[in-house]
Formats: C-alpha cells, structure tokens, sequence
C-alpha cells in the first residue's frame, strides 16, 4: 500500500494531482481538506480535466483545519501550501 498524503488548505488545488502522481501508482492516496465550498468545487471541478489514471486518487473533504476528520497517524505526510497565508499573528 502507498503513501497517505493530506493537502491542508489546498487552495486552488494544484498541488494534488503532483501528489496524486507521485503516491497514487503506488496504490497511495491524497486527501484535500479545505473549509471553503468554493474552493472545493472549483478544485475538484479541474481535477475531472486531468485524464490520469493516478487521479482517481484524489479525495475532496469540506472541513477545518483545526478539526480535521481523520484519525491520529493516518497521513504519512501533510504539506500545507497555501494555509499560512490565512493565519493571524
């Protein structure tokens, strides 16, 4: 089984299918968490362009980052690209 990969606060969305390419041909999987619909919408919307075979590892969750939906441990690495730009500080 691949690699288990968390994109938080993607943001367009870009980077999945880069990891998709990477961990799905290995039988790995990528996650997508962000709490703006649009966003989720229109990321996923740009997937359904890409004809890839590894695409189809790609998964698209509504939630915050501050509770997200899945257990302790489960991803093997979580990149946050674009979620700095929104913190306070």
């Amino acid at each position: 089984m691949g690699d288990c990969v968390l994109d938080l606060c993607f943001g367009s969305g870009d980077l999945a299918s880069h990891l998709s390419e990477k961990v799905g041909s290995n039988g790995g999987k990528v996650s997508n968490l962000d709490f703006s619909k649009e966003q989720l919408f229109m990321a996923s919307s740009r997937q359904h362009l890409l004809a890839k075979a590894y695409c189809k590892s790609i998964k698209w969750v509504e939630g915050e980052a501050t509770d997200v939906p899945f257990p302790d441990c489960y991803f093997d690495a979580i990149p946050v690209r674009y979620g700095f730009r929104k913190c306070g500080g």
